[in-house]
């Protein structure tokens, strides 16, 4: 029996995926992310690493955040700055 989850996150992959290629990107998955240290990405779009994660709710508030903005700066004592952009958004960037 497959895991559910893993099941879900590879529908998740894909779904990313087939956007990007709608706007003229090329992409793969990562068929080695889960198998071998060092290779944690699931994604790769334009020669870009990514990380996919896919959740129920636990980005609600990053929602809220950035509701009626283009992105969301996070910041954290002794950490990297990240942002958060709508996937079409970082897509038309490359």
């Amino acid at each position: 029996m497959p895991n559910k989850n893993k099941l879900k996150g590879d529908r998740f992959e894909r779904m990313i995926l087939m956007v990007a290629e709608e706007m003229g990107l090329r992409g793969y998955r990562n068929r080695m992310s889960r198998a071998q240290p060092g290779e944690s990405w699931d994604i790769s779009i334009a020669g870009k690493r990514l990380e996919c994660k896919k959740r129920k709710d636990s980005f609600k508030k990053i929602r809220e955040w950035i509701y009626g903005n283009e992105g969301v700066i996070l910041g954290c004592d002794r950490e990297e700055t990240l942002i958060v952009i709508r996937l079409k958004d970082y897509l038309k960037l490359l």
